[in-house]
């Protein structure tokens, strides 16, 4: 979340007070997720916040031991639509709204296989607040559905004044370990990790990690 806008999200929030504790100074940036990657595999950023630890292995990053929370993807559509997500099949008659290089488990391989056919079946959106401009082409029925984190789309949605102009079509698998992760080429990466890791556990373990989820509408998931 960008904090010129409200709260910068709870996976921010309780990565800085992990890190600033262990005495390093943080600095967030918002940027488009794209170019957040490629900063990482350049070394212009230290770590990126939000990532599947997945995607993040098999990007070569270093990855801590504590997560920061679990993400499941579910598709949305108007609320007025009566369709129901199956299969990534089942998306054939839909136009399914993305964000660029976002990891979409099972939908992975048919995403891609439309951008490469050049599909309308499929349109990707790039830059700051993508989310937020997929919501809207949703409502506007410029796209029929759309593929998000549950979480996610709560909030923002609820905060753009969308919750009753949209519903869940069906969850998309597999739910997904999500949090920070350091950039391979910073020398110190390990050292980062470890140090998140403890600051997790320290947060969970005083309460403060389920007073800073609880301003978020979030449950602890472990």
């Amino acid at each position: 979340m960008d904090p010129a806008d409200g709260p910068e999200g709870f996976m921010v929030e309780l990565a800085e007070e992990a890190l600033t504790r262990a005495g390093y100074r943080v600095q967030f940036k918002v940027t488009p997720w794209t170019r957040a990657l490629g900063d990482m595999d350049s070394g212009a950023a230290n770590a990126v916040v939000g990532i599947y630890f997945a995607q993040a292995r098999q990007r070569k990053y270093v990855v801590p031991a504590e997560d920061l929370g679990v993400s499941a993807n579910a598709i949305y559509v108007a609320a007025g639509s009566s369709w129901k997500y199956s299969r990534p099949a089942s998306l054939e008659s839909m136009v399914l709204a993305t964000i660029a290089d976002y990891d979409y488990g099972e939908l992975n391989a048919y995403i891609a296989q439309a951008l490469k056919e050049n599909s309308p079946r499929v349109q990707v959106m790039f830059g700051n607040g993508a989310l937020e401009k997929n919501l809207k082409k949703l409502v506007a029925g410029r796209v029929t559905a759309l593929v998000e984190d549950r979480v996610v789309v709560a909030y923002v949605a609820r905060r753009m004044g969308f919750l009753g102009r949209i519903r869940s079509a069906g969850d998309v698998n597999p739910e997904n370990p999500a949090g920070v992760a350091f950039s391979p080429r910073d020398p110190r990466a390990a050292e980062y990790a470890r140090a998140l890791s403890e600051g997790i556990e320290k947060l969970r373990a005083s309460g403060e990690l389920r007073k800073v989820l609880q301003r978020y509408g979030v449950a602890d998931w472990k």
